[in-house]
């Protein structure tokens, strides 16, 4: 991706400027790259009449740290599991 980024980059000759647009760029394509990856999930599931429980907002939502405890996320889990079986 350094390559392509590369030859798409028209800004400053700066190595720090450059540094920028290719973090900038690399996030671009991950959040890209998990939306297709969230949308072929959904689509995969929904003739077996199961949806995803998290929205996509929600999946990439970086603001909002997960202050569970432990045995919060461990009841959560099981009961997942109980859920599916």
């Amino acid at each position: 991706m350094t390559w392509e980024a590369l030859g798409d980059y028209h800004g400053p000759p700066s190595f720090r400027f450059f540094a920028r647009y290719l973090i900038a760029k690399w996030r671009r394509k991950s959040i890209e790259e998990g939306y297709r990856a969230y949308v072929a999930e959904s689509l995969r599931l929904a003739p077996q009449m199961r949806y995803l429980q998290r929205s996509w907002a929600d999946v990439i939502r970086q603001d909002e740290p997960d202050n569970r405890s432990a045995e919060e996320i461990a009841d959560e889990v099981i009961s997942r599991i109980e859920e599916t079986s």
